[in-house]
């Protein structure tokens, strides 16, 4: 099948798929991703050592479209950010978008997400991410709610997603800027959630906006590692939601790692704030910068379980329980 794209060489858009034991929900992604409206796109895909009938169905989709190509065709299983990153290191599409295997993308999500990354990356090329709302669905993509993020999406800058991330994998686009920064940094920082830290790394270092519409439909399952479902669960290792554990799992990446970027003095003094509430001493100022900032937390069981914590001035450091070389 060909496909002849009117649109010039700067508006190609790169999918990158990590599959692993997909082929439950793989062809309606692939499908979506083929009735996109944008059409200058190729797919990547890497069989993330699959024990189904993934690869089978990836090397059907090859032979449907010359857009689709399958990298790494017997490659072990790295998991998501590994294989997500070996998929990024092999293409020069100045635009990414990641996919995941058991959601399916509305068709206009490429061409709404290109429009808008191009708004906000303005002819300096800053680095780049827009990231859209997604309606939860269930197996039967039956809708579930019709938003996930909500007003959380517009709550602009690092301090709204640095304690609660809002940024979801399958709903990112980013530009060669970002993903350039973003392997730089693989090579040094190991990354347990690759879409909260492409999504800091934003915001650190470039730019990030949100598209309020649903341009993707989110599929909620017994399999899901995180989603609608999954956050709200207690950590088995801890007393605390799984979204504040991980929140307070990113610290030593902070301290340790991202202080070595580039920063401004703006995002310096936003990270200074961040550090207090996990060093500091005084609990009234702890409760002042948490107040200030605000920091994303919608959910009221999360901000008030933290606001319990500061005021018992709490060392947060103690409740970290990923510990990182």
């Amino acid at each position: 099948m060909n496909h002849a794209n009117s649109s010039s060489n700067e508006d190609k858009v790169a999918f990158l798929l990590s599959v692993y034991n997909g082929a439950k929900f793989l062809e309606e992604q692939l499908n979506a991703i083929m009735q996109q409206t944008h059409t200058n796109w190729q797919l990547y895909i890497r069989n993330d050592g699959s024990k189904d009938n993934s690869l089978d169905i990836i090397k059907d989709y090859v032979q449907k479209d010359t857009r689709i190509h399958l990298l790494d065709e017997h490659g072990s299983n790295l998991g998501y950010t590994k294989s997500q990153a070996f998929l990024m290191s092999h293409v020069t599409e100045p635009y990414i978008i990641f996919c995941d295997q058991d959601d399916v993308f509305l068709p206009e999500k490429t061409s709404r997400s290109l429009q808008k990354i191009k708004e906000i990356e303005t002819n300096a090329k800053l680095p780049a991410l827009v990231h859209t709302e997604a309606i939860v669905v269930d197996c039967q993509l039956n809708p579930i709610k019709p938003t996930f993020i909500g007003e959380h999406g517009k709550i602009k800058g690092l301090n709204g997603i640095i304690l609660a991330n809002c940024v979801s994998g399958s709903s990112m686009m980013i530009n060669d800027s970002l993903k350039k920064i973003v392997l730089d940094s693989l090579s040094t920082i190991q990354f347990d959630l690759l879409d909260y830290h492409i999504a800091i790394l934003s915001e650190l270092v470039g730019i990030r906006a949100f598209i309020p519409d649903p341009m993707l439909k989110y599929r909620q399952h017994e399999n899901n590692a995180v989603g609608t479902l999954g956050t709200r669960k207690t950590n088995q290792a801890t007393k605390y939601t799984l979204s504040l554990t991980n929140a307070f799992n990113q610290y030593p990446l902070f301290k340790h790692e991202y202080t070595k970027l580039n920063l401004t003095s703006h995002i310096k003094q936003h990270l200074d704030d961040y550090f207090y509430l996990f060093e500091g001493n005084n609990r009234f100022k702890k409760l002042f910068i948490f107040l200030k900032n605000g920091y994303g937390l919608t959910r009221k069981k999360d901000f008030l379980v933290l606001l319990w914590l500061l005021m018992c001035n709490q060392d947060l450091r103690q409740l970290i329980t990923v510990k990182r070389s």
